[in-house]
């Protein structure tokens, strides 16, 4: 009998059933994107003598060689590795990004992109244009650290962040003295005029008109853009992300109330997302957007400006604000060039 006994005991002990674990109760919390700032800060703003936007360099003092192709040492680098290499945003639609189907870029950045490349190698079939340019994905926030200058070298963290360099970035770059000073860079002319917006979700019955309306509610911008800057410098509560498209991906979670960058890129995430509404800061003036180049390669600046004039002067950049920016009201800009 104690045998028995002793084996039902072991057996009930055996087949015990373990009590169920205790599960948190409510939604799962939603995460958020790497490199949040909750609490972000103004950078030291630099010394510069610079004030407004800063001029560019003349094309007419281009050196072409045969053929008619720019000549000197900046292109003969680029024509020897046989790719031009452009940092762009690939996530903000109009401007340049990727079809996830076909891995094709497009958008106005794109284009102008393949117009200097041709304008660099002579032109170049459809089909040869991804052996020719090379496009590299940079973050908003550290757009200007892949180009190579020299301030950039001094930076510690720098090539860490952005081990690959290029050659010039064409990402929607506003054209501000303090980023010639600090990244150590050159600007072309600007081929956009971009005005800041903000974009909230669901519809507005009493739409704001600045972000005074926002004041104490969380508003997100790339960190390191004039955006961020105009969000501190505001009563609303300051939220930076490395890419302007995180801040679309928290606007959607519920976790910011508002997104604040230029209209382009909030066009597109509204035609991305139809229940968002873009609406108008009338306190923000424009923001010239040019393509940003070492200012060790003045050339480049230079062959940059010549396609832009050529751009503007067939018609070809008033098509392209048809074709991404139809119904903003976009005009092209005039140059502004340096005294030589």
């Amino acid at each position: 009998m104690r045998r028995l006994a002793l084996a039902l005991a072991l057996l009930a002990a055996g087949c015990s059933v373990p009590a169920e674990p205790t599960l948190p109760h409510g939604p799962a919390p939603r995460p958020v994107p790497e490199g949040v700032a909750f609490s972000p800060t103004a950078p030291p703003a630099p010394q510069t003598t610079c004030t407004g936007v800063p001029q560019s360099l003349n094309p007419n003092r281009l050196p072409r060689g045969a053929g008619g192709l720019p000549s000197g040492p900046v292109f003969d680098t680029i024509r020897g590795r046989g790719q031009l290499v452009v940092g762009v945003s690939q996530t903000l639609q109009q401007l340049s990004s990727r079809d996830l189907r076909t891995g094709e870029m497009d958008g106005l950045e794109i284009k102008l992109t393949e117009r200097i490349a041709d304008a660099l190698f002579g032109t170049i079939a459809p089909e040869e244009r991804p052996k020719k340019i090379r496009y590299v994905a940079v973050p908003t926030g550290s757009r200007f650290e892949s180009l190579d200058t020299k301030e950039n070298r001094a930076q510690a963290d720098s090539a860490k962040r952005n081990a690959v360099k290029v050659d010039m970035v064409i990402a929607d770059a506003t054209m501000t003295c303090q980023r010639v000073q600090t990244y150590g860079l050159l600007y072309s002319s600007p081929y956009l005029v971009a005005k800041q917006g903000i974009l909230v979700r669901g519809t507005v019955e009493k739409k704001p008109t600045d972000l005074t309306a926002f004041a104490g509610r969380k508003v997100c911008a790339a960190e390191n853009t004039v955006n961020i800057t105009r969000i501190l410098q505001s009563a609303a509560t300051p939220v930076s992300v490395p890419d302007s498209a995180d801040c679309m991906v928290m606007l959607q979670r519920g976790q910011v109330d508002a997104v604040v960058t230029d209209d382009v890129i909030l066009a597109g995430f509204a035609a991305q997302d139809g229940n968002s509404t873009v609406l108008p800061d009338s306190t923000a003036g424009d923001d010239p957007a040019g393509v940003a180049i070492s200012n060790e390669a003045p050339d480049l600046v230079r062959l940059v400006n010549a396609v832009l004039e050529q751009m503007r002067a067939d018609g070809s950049l008033a098509n392209l604000y048809k074709t991404y920016f139809d119904g903003l009201g976009k005009t092209v800009p005039s140059p502004d060039y340096r005294t030589e």
